[in-house]
């Protein structure tokens, strides 16, 4: 089967598969005609969805309310359509960070980097800290995080049979 060319905004897409809020419910989805990247908070709805009396109506719903109705109207109407976006699970996210580290010329930083992703309390907040010691360093772990993110999405796009043409104006695909 051939891959359907569809234009994706990579900081979208990548956004979907990294952001995360623990506090709020959200779903992402890719969009197969257009490439948009779609994200629908459940608070919009509660916590059992939309309420009956809503269903025909707006009643009163907010605009933001209004437009999460219309899309997860658009998503179940289309399942097809629509792709839910995987999110990047920490273990992979920690993952990159030791792929990282590994990669370090530097064995002062190294160490003291491993140090923070072995340590017995929130490794990414220590990692983040540890980073900041090493500016250099740090400006190559944001790079190495945005190809690793990216080469991701890119997987993820095939693993669904989609070849993209990427949009976006500060990021090339390569």
């Amino acid at each position: 089967m051939a891959l359907t060319p569809l234009p994706v905004n990579l900081d979208e897409l990548v956004e979907a598969m990294t952001w995360s809020d623990f506090m709020l419910e959200t779903y992402r989805y890719l969009d197969r005609e257009t490439g948009d990247v779609l994200t629908i908070e459940a608070d919009e709805f509660g916590e059992d969805g939309l309420d009956e009396d809503e269903e025909d109506g707006e009643g009163d719903l907010s605009e933001d309310e209004k437009e999460a109705k219309a899309q997860m109207k658009l998503i179940d109407e289309n399942p097809e359509r629509f792709i839910a976006v995987d999110r990047i699970e920490s273990h992979e996210s920690f993952r990159i960070m030791e792929d990282f580290v590994d990669e370090v010329k530097s064995e002062t930083v190294r160490r003291r980097l491993m140090r923070a992703l072995t340590g017995r309390r929130k490794p990414f907040r220590a990692f983040k800290s540890a980073l900041e010691e090493f500016p250099e360093v740090r400006q190559q772990w944001f790079a190495y995080q945005e190809e690793r993110e990216f080469a991701m999405a890119r997987d993820w796009l095939a693993a669904n049979g989609i070849e993209t043409t990427w949009t976006c104006p500060r990021k090339k695909a390569k």
